[in-house]
């Protein structure tokens, strides 16, 4: 912290000493995200400290400046720090009124973000946008931080959650697959694998993704620790009921790694169906799938 602190506080010394007064603050705070997300110390507390009480408002009578490698941010201050000097808590709020940051690896501007702190623990009601691909793309965030947070996706024009997830992670709507090179290599891939004059009459040669004859789609996955990941994942039906599919990851994470998979299955009945999927670890799956039709 790098800025300007008046205070008005007195001791009252007794059988009990309390810290009393006001707290005003302005200036700029360097926060990183990993401080942001450290849990608190289990350390013992100085016996001394614990018999100081503490009765501390706190306000910023200038909007404190707030950055790090998440992005940067104005925000109001206002609350109170009780407990004692061994653990205080602070009860309060903090109003973001201008910010930009780094998340889902894309730049979002902060549309407005109020944090409540109760007894220490922060509680999140914001709301982040940007655009890609001419898409305006909006993620609420509330619950508590860090460890319950939810997240809610909506966009304009109108797309669904998968739908954004990809654009994010492809910078890209996914209708514009098949001029990124990655999907070429994968186009190529599922060539190799199963030959499209195996399985497709020479009229339907051409269908299909890259004219292999599948159908190819992405799957996204979000995490809040992980941001976005996804995999492509192309079907293509043999007859009415056989179909075969592949799976390959096109991102991962320093946390987890996704593995591809090869897969076939059978319609035993429109709602019924077995599946069965090899992984590249060598572990299989056998499924018997469900599928209930339902409307709204």
């Amino acid at each position: 912290f790098i800025g300007n602190i008046n205070s008005n506080l007195y001791l009252r010394y007794g059988k009990s000493k309390t810290v009393k007064g006001n707290i005003s603050v302005s200036g700029q705070i360097n926060l990183s995200t990993e401080s942001m997300l450290k849990k608190s110390s289990t350390s013992p507390k100085n016996e001394n400290l614990k018999q100081i009480n503490l009765d501390i408002n706190i306000n910023s009578y200038l909007p404190v400046y707030i950055y790090g490698n998440w992005g940067k941010a104005y925000a109001e201050i206002k609350g109170n720090i009780s407990g004692n000097a061994a653990n205080p808590i602070f009860n309060g709020e903090i109003n973001i009124i201008y910010g930009k940051i780094t998340y889902l690896r894309n730049n979002y501007n902060i549309d407005f973000a109020n944090i409540k702190i109760i007894n220490n623990i922060p509680y999140i009601n914001a709301r982040i946008s940007t655009i890609v691909a001419n898409t305006y793309i909006f993620v609420n965030i509330t619950g508590a931080a860090p460890d319950n947070l939810s997240f809610t996706f909506n966009s304009t024009p109108p797309k669904s959650k998968e739908e954004i997830m990809a654009i994010l992670l492809l910078k890209n709507t996914p209708g514009a697959l098949e001029s990124i090179p990655v999907f070429s290599a994968v186009g190529k891939l599922i060539l190799s694998v199963f030959p499209v004059n195996k399985f497709l009459p020479s009229e339907e040669e051409t269908a299909g993704f890259l004219n292999t004859g599948f159908e190819v789609a992405i799957a996204p996955r979000y995490s809040p620790t992980e941001g976005i990941t996804a995999s492509i994942y192309a079907k293509r039906n043999l007859t009415r009921r056989i179909f075969i599919a592949i799976s390959r990851p096109i991102s991962q994470t320093t946390q987890t790694t996704y593995l591809g998979w090869y897969e076939a299955g059978i319609k035993l009945t429109e709602s019924i169906s077995i599946l069965g999927r090899n992984y590249e670890n060598n572990v299989n799956e056998l499924n018997l799938i469900f599928s209930l039709p339902f409307d709204f």
